[in-house]
């Protein structure tokens, strides 16, 4: 498990979602701020710029955009549901729209490209883990200052009006079919719940190592971090949900192989469950799945996880 905490500050609780879906984000605070990528911001002098093509549009929006929605970049993504909204409402049909939304949202701003809002809150990421680094927060205010200082000579150019461009089209919400939100079809009230229930609730057992300020700190300073705590019990509940997704401490191909079953599992240990037959790993702290004096594994906590996982598993289809 890679190490990762999670702290919260959310000044626009609504927009936070669109936001971390089309720049990556992460929550918390950073000091400094990053130069932006090269190029010139401004609109066209007359004309439409030479630059302006659609192939360059989808280029940008490829690159900077839509890769952040896929399995490939769970990193980012994994603090992006915090306030409970779904990423997908925030997603629109074409490029074009996406970014008429957030201009119409007042978090871009053409006229001056570098002002934009929505540079400030990914600015907002914490360097302070395996998931979110400097190069990760550089990279994507760079890629996202690059979009709209695009956006800022040629959106006028390329892109149709439209009246509401974050309202929803008819009959869908935008996302196209290739693309998955991290919770796949699963409602994020229910799937919080469960975590709630069969996970967090025994969070006793793992704390004192993976939580900060956890007794076994100071004899395991290294254990990675991923129980999060803001306070809020249902909170800390999500995020660390959310982390767990993030740092791919589920496996969705091989459920049984989740680093969630199988880092707490004896080393060497062979359990079934209803995901299959999951064998314990090197953990690095003590055992906290293993056989009782008769020999029997009947440990609740672990059937409790596989039974979590197993409902993510079955959202992301």
């Amino acid at each position: 498990m890679s190490e990762y905490t999670a702290t919260v500050s959310r000044p626009f609780p609504a927009l936070l979602p669109a936001l971390c879906l089309l720049a990556g984000c992460g929550v918390g605070r950073v000091e400094g701020e990053p130069q932006g990528g090269n190029g010139d911001g401004g609109g066209s002098d007359g004309g439409i710029p030479a630059e302006c093509t659609d192939d360059a549009h989808l280029d940008l929006y490829e690159r900077y955009v839509e890769p952040l929605m896929t399995d490939e970049h769970p990193n980012t993504c994994n603090q992006c549901h915090l306030s409970g909204v779904d990423l997908s409402m925030y997603v629109r049909d074409t490029p074009c729209e996406s970014m008429e939304c957030m201009i119409q949202q007042g978090v871009v701003d053409l006229d001056d490209p570098e002002s934009s809002q929505i540079l400030a809150f990914i600015l907002q990421a914490s360097p302070d883990s395996d998931l979110i680094t400097q190069e990760v927060i550089q990279r994507e205010y760079d890629g996202f200052l690059q979009w709209i200082r695009w956006s800022s000579s040629c959106h006028d150019a390329v892109c149709t009006d439209v009246d509401d461009a974050c309202a929803a089209p008819e009959g869908g919400d935008g996302l196209p079919d290739d693309l998955q939100t991290p919770l796949g079809g699963c409602d994020e009230a229910d799937l919080v719940a469960s975590f709630t229930d069969r996970v967090w609730a025994w969070h006793g057992r793992c704390w004192s190592c993976h939580a900060a300020g956890g007794e076994g700190r100071d004899q395991f300073g290294s254990a990675p971090l991923f129980y999060a705590w803001t306070g809020d019990e249902a909170e800390s509940s999500m995020l660390t949900m959310y982390n767990l997704i993030g740092l791919g401490d589920i496996d969705v191909d091989r459920p049984a192989e989740s680093l969630l079953l199988t880092k707490p599992l004896a080393e060497g240990l062979s359990v079934d469950s209803s995901l299959g037959t999951s064998t314990g790993v090197y953990h690095g702290g003590s055992d906290k799945f293993t056989v009782d004096d008769s020999d029997v594994f009947d440990d609740p906590t672990f059937f409790d996880f596989a039974e979590w996982i197993g409902q993510y598993v079955e959202c992301r289809g």
